[in-house]
């Protein structure tokens, strides 16, 4: 799989210069991976961002590919959603948009709340 699907904390970090993330996805570009975000991760940044950090946001947020939510994968996030909550497991409704739209479009998910997750299909970045 040569697209990564970039979830929200991943960004905040590489936005903050922390952890390494911004490192992380100049490796993943330098290695000719596409990066994109979801509509929904984009909103959550925003809704979380100081004023003062816009201007970085804005900037790494140029860079990647955006994914919108499609009628697919909100039906698929919505069907994702309700089968974990008939097994005891609550979904939010980012999560399970970002999930399906990794799925949907067959991407990596960079993350690391590996545990938002649970669903078997997923395929996660491995750091080196």
């Amino acid at each position: 799989m040569d697209a990564y699907l970039l979830d929200t904390n991943i960004l905040i970090d590489a936005i903050n210069a922390r952890r390494g993330k911004k490192e992380a996805l100049l490796r993943l570009l330098l290695a000719g991976k596409r990066l994109c975000c979801s509509t929904v991760t984009v909103l959550e940044i925003f809704a979380g961002l100081r004023p003062e950090e816009e201007g970085v946001a804005d900037l790494v947020l140029s860079q990647l590919e955006l994914i919108d939510v499609s009628r697919e994968i909100a039906t698929l996030a919505g069907k994702t959603k309700y089968a974990f909550a008939r097994k005891g497991v609550t979904l939010s409704v980012p999560d399970a948009m970002i999930a399906a739209t990794a799925m949907t479009h067959t991407m990596v998910l960079f993350t690391d709340n590996r545990r938002d997750f649970p669903m078997p299909e997923l395929v996660f970045h491995e750091e080196a």
